[in-house]
């Protein structure tokens, strides 16, 4: 695939981790040389014009389905293993080729390089149990970013859910410990998936700018995933971002007609973001392999594209610039730890 003149790109949120246990014991090589199905693979997003992205771990079904708390703790926790020993041994076998990222000086040595930094985020926290010393563990391991909560309520935080409004359950108090515990640590915390009473609650306690990984704006698309005005309001005050999301369900005006909005829709929710928040709050956080997507974007080799798209309704280098990876790069130095100093 040929490599493209755009800015490098910084990937929000990407699910193809939990797509790759799927393609058996060939895996590690699928990803490297191309995974039938999925929409992101190593070739496809360097060709796209990726080098960096948000790869999540969200908890299967039967973290859900166990019979008590303590089975479905042990589950979560076992699956979210599993997928970090597995972006273990891409990294190994891609010799260079993908790079995990724990401080933004990796990063901008794949933002000005030729391979994909991979910075692990997990979606929902149900893999550390009640036991909020096991967030440093997998901080150790590279854990990056943390969404409190996915699709459910939880034992830190109610999710976002259709007919959730104030007042519902927050954050509960271990949650609010969640929250300090990753300030403290320089872990993203990811509201995309809260409640708006818990989005509230991160909001008013946080010391770290607000992140939406992978949110659309509420005004034109009224689905419940998505973040209403005084949402926004709070991530630009908190110097935060929202990755624009790709999902089709969250794209359409009315999210329970079928259809295909195309890319004009991603770039509606852009331009109302930027219009609200302004453009220095805004960036992409696709879904890839967790959404279905608009066809004209396709994958992730279709983010030029978007970005010709964009330069076509008058985006200069710089704002593009700033949308691909630099409002990402001001967010992260502003909640990640340095990196160490060797010796």
């Amino acid at each position: 695939m040929e490599r493209v003149d755009a800015p490098p790109l910084i990937d929000g949120h990407c699910d193809t981790l939990q797509k790759l246990p799927r393609a058996g014991t060939d895996a590690v090589q699928a990803f490297l040389t191309g995974l039938a199905g999925a929409h992101l693979d190593l070739p496809r997003a360097l060709a796209g014009g990726m080098r960096a992205g948000l790869f999540s771990i969200y908890p299967p079904a039967g973290a859900y389905e166990a019979a008590d708390e303590a089975a479905r703790w042990q589950c979560a926790r076992a699956h979210a293993l599993r997928l970090m020993g597995l972006l273990q041994r891409i990294e190994t076998a891609a010799a260079g080729r993908l790079r995990r990222i724990t401080d933004t000086t990796a990063l901008e040595a794949c933002l000005s390089g030729e391979a994909l930094g991979a910075i692990l985020h997990l979606e929902g926290l149900e893999p550390i149990g009640r036991d909020l010393a096991a967030l440093e563990t997998h901080y150790g391991a590279g854990l990056r970013s943390v969404g409190l909560a996915w699709t459910r309520d939880n034992a830190f935080a109610s999710a976002a859910k259709a007919g959730t409004e104030l007042p519902e359950p927050g954050l509960s108090d271990l949650g609010l410990e969640a929250v300090r515990e990753c300030n403290r640590l320089g872990i993203v915390v990811d509201v995309s998936h809260l409640s708006p009473a818990s989005f509230r609650d991160v909001a008013g306690l946080s010391s770290a700018p607000l992140v939406a990984t992978h949110s659309n704006a509420y005004a034109l698309s009224p689905h419940y995933r998505n973040l209403r005005d005084w949402q926004l309001d709070a991530i630009r005050d908190s110097g935060g971002l929202v990755g624009i999301l790709f999902c089709v369900a969250f794209l359409r005006p009315d999210p329970d007609t079928p259809g295909d909005p195309g890319l004009g829709a991603v770039i509606r929710h852009l331009e109302y973001v930027a219009a609200r928040i302004g453009i220095e709050h805004v960036a992409f956080g696709s879904d890839f392999d967790g959404a279905v997507i608009p066809a004209d974007i396709a994958d992730a080799a279709g983010y030029p594209r978007l970005m010709t798209a964009l330069r076509q309704r008058g985006l200069d280098a710089a704002i593009l610039a700033q949308i691909a990876h630099g409002n990402w790069l001001r967010v992260l130095r502003k909640t990640w730890r340095p990196a160490a100093t060797p010796g």
